[in-house]
């Protein structure tokens, strides 16, 4: 409800820079979900849903926020977009949105599915990932010596 009830506040415009943590937010909606909630049988996962649709960029992607230095008292916690961010730190956020939002559907017979796993067989195909580049192989660790237990 916290970060929902802050997007409501930021998206109506009376808090327009308060700090929204997308990750935290998709996180959750993902857990809901992950535990049988909908968003037609769920008001707060629906709201979630809601929130988390309404930050999306135009080109698809959800905005990296970190907390402003200096913020967080009675003004509450004020939104900074790093011009520096690591390639991580720009995808993550719209990774688990994207994650959190998607169907939980996963009955095989369903017609995406089909068209999917054909999808997944083409592009394995032609990208060649079934062969290795590098085998990593890994020493088996020793065993240790009933006198030094």
């Amino acid at each position: 409800r916290y970060w929902v009830r802050l997007a409501g506040w930021r998206l109506s415009g009376r808090r327009p820079g308060l700090l929204v943590d997308i990750d935290g937010l998709s996180e959750a909606v993902d857990v809901m979900r992950g535990c049988g909630l909908t968003d037609g049988g769920d008001p707060l996962l629906c709201s979630a849903a809601l929130v988390l649709l309404a930050f999306q960029r135009l080109d698809g992607s959800w905005p990296y926020w970190v907390l402003a230095p200096g913020t967080g008292g009675a003004d509450g916690p004020l939104a900074l977009e790093p011009e520096d961010a690591s390639f991580y730190n720009r995808l993550h956020p719209t990774w688990v949105a994207v994650q959190s939002l998607r169907d939980r559907n996963f009955e095989y017979d369903r017609k995406g599915n089909a068209r999917w796993a054909q999808l997944m067989d083409r592009m394995l195909k032609q990208t060649d990932l079934r062969r290795l580049d590098v085998k990593i192989t890994y020493e088996r660790p020793r065993r240790r010596s009933k006198a030094r237990r």
